[in-house]
């Protein structure tokens, strides 16, 4: 408090910071990306964009007036997609389908899913749990030939593959000292690993982990180069 001269009153001087309050935000986008080791099925492209309907986040734009075709003043966290840009076109790192059209028994899926982290701050202690399909065999050795992760058990199988912070490495099932795990059917979940594969330690079809850590928010497209990613797994269909 201060006196006021020209009054002889007192006056609040005190400066008030009112501090808006900052949430983590992962956001995570699935699409089929190879069937077979290939891009198309059919008369499906697998590497194509393809924009969800039913979703506000695997793009930067909101298909609704009155904003349609512009940016969406209350999708901001989305606009950070790598490359995303609403004047030249939807973003192009959120490739692969939706359905991937017709497959047979011993056909080969690959499934990526794309992360990026879009709150206020960083999402930390990030896992990424994702269920295999029903009727279909993880694929243990899908990324043998990918250069390998640090801290798996040597000569181990890799069926994990992820990219990250500018590198794409592939990782062992096995559960050992790297960051990607592989829990097959029907082995029960650990407690911390069930929260991320949706608070259910029962694993009917198998279930593909990763322990990311801490990922920083996304402060423009595709910075900091470690704040998005996509995970990717194989499976035969049964």
């Amino acid at each position: 408090m201060s006196d006021d001269p020209t009054t002889g009153t007192q006056r609040d001087s005190t400066n008030i910071n009112v501090v808006q309050p900052m949430n983590p935000n992962l956001i995570l986008v699935k699409r089929i990306t190879q069937i077979n080791g290939g891009t198309t099925n059919g008369s499906v492209n697998l590497s194509a964009y393809v924009n969800d309907p039913s979703s506000s986040y695997d793009d930067n734009v909101d298909e609704v007036p009155p904003f349609a075709g512009q940016p969406d003043p209350d999708q901001n966290d989305t606009t950070n997609w790598p490359d995303a840009d609403a004047v030249n076109g939807p973003d192009d790192f959120l490739r692969g389908a939706i359905a991937g059209g017709q497959v047979n028994p011993g056909d080969e899926v690959d499934y990526t899913i794309y992360f990026l982290s879009a709150g206020g701050v960083s999402a930390s202690n990030v896992k990424l749990c994702d269920r295999l399909p029903a009727s279909q065999t993880f694929v243990p050795n899908a990324f043998n030939a990918h250069l390998a992760g640090s801290g798996g058990n040597s000569g181990a199988n890799r069926g994990i593959l992820l990219q990250y912070n500018s590198q794409t490495l592939s990782y062992s099932n096995d559960i050992d000292g790297d960051i990607a795990e592989y829990y097959p059917p029907n082995m029960i979940l650990p407690t911390n690993i069930a929260t991320a594969c949706g608070n259910s330690t029962a694993n009917p079809t198998g279930a593909v982990v990763v322990n990311l850590g801490a990922i920083p928010a996304a402060t423009s497209p595709g910075q900091p180069l470690n704040s998005y990613g996509f995970l990717r797994f194989r499976a035969k269909v049964d």
